[in-house]
């Protein structure tokens, strides 16, 4: 008799899926506010609520909250809402990209030489 198994070749099914994985940074304090937000749920009756599932509901909201906003309606939104400092006004990128840089011959060179593309 032969002790080897023989494996059964099955076709592998192609999923379409609009679900992804993805791997993003957070800091320690934001992990605790979404394992505390899971928690909130969990305690109040939704028992299979998680990061993930907290995530996605706060994705939803965004996408409800910029529905129909022009790029630069959801800049302001993100400046009255949500970010904590103000960052520098930098011209678009179209224009930056098409307007030659004080100083600098091209960018190509720049990343060559070891500097980055951006100064600060």
């Amino acid at each position: 008799m032969n002790s080897a198994r023989r494996r059964i070749e099955r076709p592998v099914r192609e999923r379409e899926s609009p679900y992804k994985i993805i791997a993003v940074g957070f800091y320690e304090e934001q992990i605790n506010t979404l394992d505390d937000a899971a928690v909130a749920l969990q305690r109040a009756g939704y028992i299979k609520a998680n990061r993930s599932g907290v995530l996605q509901m706060i994705v939803r909201r965004l996408q409800y909250d910029i529905r129909g906003m022009r790029p630069h309606e959801v800049l302001d939104f993100f400046f009255a809402n949500y970010l904590r400092r103000p960052l520098a006004i930098a011209p678009a990128r179209e224009i930056a990209e098409a307007a030659p840089r004080k100083g600098a011959s091209s960018t190509k060179q720049h990343r060559r030489q070891g500097k980055g593309a951006r100064t600060r």
